[in-house]
């Protein structure tokens, strides 16, 4: 919102597919509970859990198209 306003989101959002705005929340839902869980939780003597890079890398990969198609829509904005 801060580089193209509200008007500009409304644009852009109303261009890109739904697919692509799926996957974008889904994905972040799940970096969220993940973030959530290791920013809010500590127990001493206890190892925490984290994603291994693949994991990233194929989150990624997933999200990569979507991305594309909202960098387009709002350089076409």
């Amino acid at each position: 919102m801060a580089a193209v306003g509200l008007e500009g989101v409304e644009v852009v959002e109303s261009v890109v597919s739904a697919t692509s705005k799926a996957q974008l929340e889904s994905e972040f839902g799940t970096l969220t509970i993940s973030r959530n869980r290791l920013a809010h939780s500590y127990v001493k003597g206890v190892t925490a859990v984290i994603d291994a890079p693949s994991v990233s890398i194929a989150r990624f990969n997933r999200i990569y198209p979507a991305l594309k198609d909202y960098e387009s829509a709002i350089v076409s904005y």
